[in-house]
């Protein structure tokens, strides 16, 4: 087998293990809302881990290649805030039925009873699912172009990889389950994103090679971060606290961080 075809069997092995995750929402009881709160809170973990400790870093590392080391910080700073800010626009412009963050308060009680909005859950599953193959297309395509110049390390990079992509489909597959009740749609929905990463194999070793820079590649890291951040807490966090569980959503908050943590430890 030639090195080019096992670079991207390896790629398309490590965007597959997305689909591990989506098959998380097999096990998913959709009445069970605190299961819901720690879901959404470790959506949020894993995202806003994998933008700072993985994206980011990588961002930089690209930067540094044609910068130094103060003007590649201000690049990674510059591009993560044209990332947050293309996700609030995009926000702002697709239309919601009703705003996700409003609640009634009751006047005979202290308790905040926050709107549980399908719809809302829907549109946070196809935005994350979004964001997660903007972040597995170049993710891919360096997947594949490291395991074709290098053959020893392309099985180490791809597990890498494929352990922190688990995650990343119960990121994507929880929302959706809950919204629509159908396990299928929650796991192909899901599994959807991790096939952008063989697609980008294929598209950026036959397009996309001769004209990306580092500088380019570093820019598209540091916005997807930016995507992810935003999402994590303008999104993630405030749907979790609204189905009734704050502490359970912190709960998911941490263990997100932690298993992402273990994962990309594989690096």
């Amino acid at each position: 087998m030639t090195p080019v075809c096992s670079a991207f069997l390896l790629t398309a092995a490590a965007g597959a293990a997305t689909g591990i995750g989506a098959f998380a929402a097999f096990f998913m009881s959709s009445k069970k809302t605190g299961v819901l709160s720690c879901l959404l809170g470790f959506s949020a973990g894993v995202m806003i881990f994998i933008a700072f400790r993985d994206i980011w870093n990588q961002a930089l590392f690209l930067f540094l290649q044609s910068a130094e080391q103060r003007h590649a910080d201000w690049a990674a700073l510059f591009f993560f805030g044209i990332g947050a800010a293309t996700t609030a626009l995009i926000d702002v412009l697709i239309p919601k039925a009703q705003n996700p963050h409003a609640f009634d308060q009751f006047s005979n009680t202290q308790n905040i009873v926050f709107k549980k909005d399908p719809s809302h859950l829907m549109r946070l599953g196809i935005l994350m699912t979004g964001v997660f193959i903007l972040h597995n297309f170049p993710e891919g395509f360096a997947v594949f172009m490291m395991s074709a110049s290098d053959p020893a390390i392309g099985p180490a990079i791809a597990l890498a990889i494929a352990l922190h992509n688990i995650p990343e489909g119960i990121v994507v597959a929880a929302p959706i389950y809950y919204a629509t009740k159908s396990r299928q749609k929650a796991f192909w929905i899901a599994a959807v994103s991790g096939l952008a990463e063989p697609l980008g194999a294929i598209i950026g070793y036959a397009l996309l090679a001769p004209f990306l820079t580092p500088f380019l590649l570093g820019a598209l890291f540091a916005a997807i971060a930016g995507m992810m951040v935003y999402i994590a807490f303008d999104e993630l966090i405030p749907t979790a606290r609204a189905y009734g569980h704050p502490h359970l959503s912190v709960w998911g908050i941490f263990s997100g961080m932690v298993l992402i943590g273990i994962s990309l430890s594989f690096f």
